[in-house]
């Protein structure tokens, strides 16, 4: 838990602060992920944008949940946006380094890669179809952009979704449908490399 969160003064603040980042900071991490490709980069991008909502506590909480989570991915983003340039235009250059569970190390602790997904060029365009997509789903209108964050960000089901947004579900799967149609346009067929 952030030593931030902790030193709120209002029980009822810090409680609702709490919530939220129990819910929400770790997907706002994966997206902050995807940017950055960086464990400690990502976890400065979330704990930034706990302190904005903190700074901006009554707006935020008196807002409906579905703009909350549309603004928090929106921090989100924008700050590992934000840092990710910072960190190209000084050319600091981070790895991550890390060992699946289901991958094997030799008796010398070295890493034996099994499959192709550490190829640069397989990383290079899984980040270029990453991007792209982002781009596409920031550039739906809020109806669609609301569907396929509940649905494809936060895993919620139809059902879920359809009580959330009070639509049926019928609405649901035919925003989902039309969004994906929205995007193809945008991106082209770029985006089903």
């Amino acid at each position: 838990m952030l030593l931030i969160i902790m030193n709120i003064r209002d029980e009822n603040d810090r409680a609702f602060v709490e919530e939220m980042y129990d819910i929400y900071s770790h997907r706002l991490y994966q997206y902050a992920y995807e940017i950055l490709k960086d464990n400690d980069a990502s976890e400065e991008c979330v704990n930034d944008v706990f302190v904005r909502i903190i700074e901006h506590l009554d707006q935020f909480r008196s807002a409906d949940e579905i703009d909350r989570i549309k603004l928090m991915t929106i921090y989100a983003k924008n700050y590992a946006r934000t840092k990710y340039a910072y960190r190209k235009k000084d050319h600091i250059n981070t790895v991550s380094l890390y060992v699946d569970e289901d991958e094997d190390e030799d008796e010398s602790g070295v890493l034996a890669i099994s499959d192709d997904k550490y190829n640069p060029e397989n990383i290079v365009l899984r980040e270029t179809t990453s991007d792209l997509l982002m781009e596409a789903v920031d550039s739906l209108e809020d109806k669609y952009f609301e569907v396929i964050m509940l649905k494809y960000g936060y895993n919620f089901s139809n059902d879920e979704i359809a009580k959330k947004l009070n639509i049926t579900e019928s609405t649901v799967r035919s925003r989902i449908q039309r969004a994906r149609e929205k995007m193809l346009e945008w991106g082209g067929e770029d985006l089903y490399e």
